[in-house]
């Protein structure tokens, strides 16, 4: 196997920052310093909505591009009265048009979660989590509400490229296919200890979650995922898996159909795997994008509809660290546009987060990976 680490920089735009200020960075800065590099010690409580939290470690589950709400965890039957409907006050080039969900729902037995029909795995692990819906995104911009939402920029990539991967096993073309990034991402202040190898679990535990599918894009999925597992075991704190692809603009019943067979199978795999190992009470799952979307899409000729961004809500659950499983908090309106009954800020979402994170990050593409 052959690695390579490259190295590239990120700016941002510095807002203004008086004495006091300052002398507040000086102190946190300082602190992280002091801070022991490999395990980080006891973590602070963190508060998620109404529940006061004390996880050990906690495993972002980011889906990039702003995953639907209304096509997951927080259906919309009203909006099948006004599919293909112009949106009143609408003066855009292109008109938009309401559009209904494809797909088909179920409510998870013993619980109050109602979830996407192709999540067939994760309805029996609906027990063990807590969806969030109304959740108040960061911004509508995928840059901005990134950069709001997720704990930290990346200071460096650490890439792996196995050189026997057969083609056909390759995810596509990264210019035309929406989700060529797939990946797992630990702090750079733990990732020089890391070995190159994490070891080779059972073909059980491969199987169990779908490493080898058929599907490359779920073969993937479930590769990060058991990383992320064994990661968690070596003792790093903050893991983040990332699948992208969520974006869908147009050919929303395509797109997230493949999209939600491939992270249905390892996550569920993830989330029981914790659970009989007695890790879960003691690590945070949270599964989220960096915004919602909207119950509208572009008309556009010759295009299978899509949704555009919601700025103004979205869903995400959480599981473990003591959290109850089976319910939901918050609500949106009929047609998932506006919160009706907020139960969580992105600000809160994204201190929260930051409070299992280290000061910087290594993203690991583990393509391939020799599990």
């Amino acid at each position: 196997m052959n690695w390579r680490q490259n190295s590239f920089g990120q700016t941002r735009e510095a807002d203004g920052c008086d004495r006091r200020r300052f002398l507040r960075c000086g102190a946190g800065i300082a602190a992280l310093i002091g801070r022991p590099q490999w395990g980080w010690g006891a973590p602070e409580r963190i508060r998620i909505g109404p529940f006061t939290l004390n996880p050990r470690a906690c495993v972002l589950l980011f889906m990039e591009g702003g995953p639907s709400h209304i096509d997951t965890f927080d259906p919309k039957p009203a909006l099948a009265r006004y599919h293909g409907r112009p949106v009143r006050g609408c003066y855009a080039p292109v008109s938009k048009v309401y559009v209904a969900s494809p797909f088909g729902f179920r409510r998870a037995r013993r619980t109050e979660i109602v979830l996407n029909e192709e999540l067939e795995q994760l309805s029996r692990v609906a027990d063990r989590i807590c969806v969030l819906r109304g959740v108040a995104p960061p911004n509508g911009n995928h840059t901005l509400a990134q950069a709001s939402f997720l704990p930290g920029p990346i200071s460096g990539q650490l890439v792996w490229e196995p050189r026997d991967e057969p083609r056909d096993r390759r995810l596509g073309d990264a210019r035309t296919c929406p989700w060529d990034r797939v990946c797992v991402s630990v702090p750079a202040a733990v990732s020089d200890r890391l070995p190159l190898e994490l070891g080779a679990p059972s073909r059980r535990i491969q199987q169990r979650y779908g490493v080898g599918a058929p599907d490359p894009l779920l073969d993937r999925v479930a590769r990060c995922c058991l990383a992320a597992r064994k990661l968690l075991e070596r003792g790093v704190r903050y893991v983040q898996v990332t699948v992208s692809g969520w974006d869908a603009h147009v050919a929303l019943e395509s797109v997230y159909r493949r999209l939600l067979r491939a992270i249905d199978q390892p996550i569920a795999a993830l989330i029981e795997d914790l659970a009989e190992s007695g890790s879960l009470s003691e690590t945070l799952v949270i599964w989220a994008g960096e915004f919602g979307r909207a119950p509208f899409g572009l008309s556009e000729p010759g295009q299978d509809l899509g949704r555009e961004h919601n700025a103004q809500a979205m869903s995400l659950w959480m599981a473990g660290a003591g959290l109850p499983g089976g319910i939901v908090l918050g609500a949106t309106d009929e047609l998932g546009e506006q919160p009706v009954e907020p139960v969580l800020g992105s600000l809160e979402l994204s201190t929260a987060l930051r409070a299992c994170w280290s000061p910087l990050s290594v993203q690991a593409n583990l393509t391939g990976f020799p599990v």
